[in-house]
């Protein structure tokens, strides 16, 4: 699949009925305008809560967003990456370490106050508390930099896929941007009057919005099954195959292929509160804080799920995400597991801790950090 390969792009932007246009550097950390992610709900730290869902990763996740009680969630946080630097994802400069681990910073200071996480296969997308938006890593559609001239304001959730980004307003209406020039295929180009949205996921080369009323509009190259209802969370695949998903409001899981053909998620994923879409797996947080994992196998001319095991001694979990050969679990002690192919351990940055976010992408990973001496202990920055 072809992700571009220039170093400068031009920047669409679309909702309803206008466009715009900019050009950007690609790896510079970038301040845009008005992104506000929504407040936390919350919680005693024993009876958690998923405050907000948020769009994740490649191979985009509808994620939870944990926040306990205590840990400094009006002020936000900061992020820690680790992974493949080789596109800048980990700190905003390429480097050809694997294996790096750093903070987030900016102009000399950590990035502080973010409050929301996104990963698009090269990119990040940070949401902070005073409503701006950062954005870091390569960007050959310039899907992390946001059109000059456009305020965006009130927005409450983002999604990142490859080739574009999504943004939903706090009125219920999106916007959508991209840079390649043709509108990532239709997936940017959002629907005309779509509102009352609550929920948005990106995956490759489309896009999906979760109404109030428990239904989904899909558009760009993969069709949404039609008479889907009672929906609660969705989530998306960053490549052209695997399945996207929905949660439905009685704890069930559905999935559809690329042709749109509705199929049932495994029934021991029920009760679930929280969904995760990779190309060859997904994910389904339960509520008892266990992880159901499954792939789909052809038997005959029937598809149908097939579980898998996860991590060994995987329990007390509180968010999770995916991605094709990376997953990540936090838990409700603030720390991170994480595994890849046949439960291969996947190294997570030794003493990160005060956890309340994840993102996963193929070869990176993100997590938001309350502590900043966490934070500090993983900077590069003098």
């Amino acid at each position: 699949m072809n992700r571009g390969n220039r170093a400068h792009t031009t920047n669409r932007l679309h909702d309803a009925s206008e466009t715009g246009a900019n050009e950007q550097d690609e790896f510079k950390l970038n301040k845009m305008c008005g992104h506000h992610f929504p407040q936390a709900t919350m919680t005693s730290s024993n009876n958690l809560r998923f405050a907000k869902r948020v769009a994740l990763g490649i191979f985009i996740v509808v994620i939870n967003c944990v926040f306990i009680e205590g840990s400094a969630a009006e002020s936000g946080g900061f992020v820690v990456a680790w992974g493949d630097n080789s596109m800048g994802a980990v700190n905003g400069v390429r480097s050809q370490d694997q294996k790096a681990v750093g903070s987030i910073a900016s102009g000399g200071k950590l990035l502080e106050g973010v409050s929301g996480i996104a990963t698009g296969s090269t990119h990040c997308i940070a949401l902070l508390l005073n409503g701006t938006v950062a954005g870091w890593g390569a960007s050959p559609y310039e899907q992390s930099l946001l059109v000059s001239g456009r305020e965006l304001t009130n927005v409450m959730a983002v999604a990142a896929a490859s080739t574009h980004s999504l943004a939903l307003k706090s009125d219920g209406t999106l916007i959508a941007w991209d840079g390649n020039g043709t509108g990532a295929y239709g997936a940017a180009d959002v629907p005309r009057g779509l509102s009352n949205v609550i929920a948005i996921a990106a995956g490759w080369n489309r896009s999906l919005a979760l109404k109030r009323d428990g239904t989904v509009v899909g558009w760009g190259t993969r069709s949404v099954p039609s008479g889907l209802s009672n929906i609660t969370a969705i989530a998306a695949t960053d490549m052209d195959f695997g399945y996207d998903l929905a949660l439905k409001k009685d704890g069930s899981v559905v999935q559809w292929e690329r042709n749109g053909k509705l199929l049932p998620g495994p029934a021991e994923a029920a009760p679930a509160i929280a969904i995760a879409a990779g190309a060859s797996q997904s994910l389904a947080l339960r509520r008892d804080g266990t992880v159901v994992k499954w792939r789909n196998v052809l038997t005959g001319t029937m598809i149908h799920p097939e579980i898998t095991s996860v991590h060994p001694g995987l329990s007390n979990v509180v968010a999770i995400a995916s991605a094709q050969m990376r997953n990540l679990a936090l838990k409700s002690d603030g720390t991170v597991a994480a595994w890849g192919s046949m439960n291969a351990p996947v190294p997570v940055p030794e003493g990160l801790s005060n956890v309340v976010a994840i993102a996963t992408a193929q070869s990176f990973s993100l997590a938001i950090t309350t502590n900043k001496a966490v934070a500090d202990r993983f900077s590069a920055e003098p």
